[in-house]
């Protein structure tokens, strides 16, 4: 079934895997890992032409399902732990540089 208010899959919490489809987990990757990453890609090379003193901040907005587990937005949990594991990859890699 789908959220209509957040056009996401909503699934049987007691059997959320049988429901999943391909198309629903490339759909949901696409927008919360697979844009954010390239929008990442672009902040970046946008900071190293900053002056030292700008703040270099990119922020991403996310939710609990990195933290917490429901099941019936199982695939929609799983993009936002992509989603939090890149932001923490990136703010790392590029601390030395100040990039947050």
């Amino acid at each position: 079934m789908t959220d209509t208010a957040s056009n996401r899959v909503v699934r049987d919490k007691e059997d959320p895997l049988t429901s999943i489809s391909v198309a629903d987990v490339n759909g949901e990757f696409a927008v919360n890992v697979i844009s954010p990453l390239f929008a990442i890609q672009e902040a970046i090379k946008g900071f190293k032409q900053l002056p030292d003193s700008a703040s270099k901040t990119f922020i991403y907005t996310g939710n609990i399902l990195n933290h917490v587990v429901k099941s019936d937005v199982l695939t929609y949990g799983m993009t936002k732990a992509a989603a939090a594991n890149m932001i923490r990859s990136t703010a790392a890699a590029y601390a030395k540089q100040g990039l947050k």
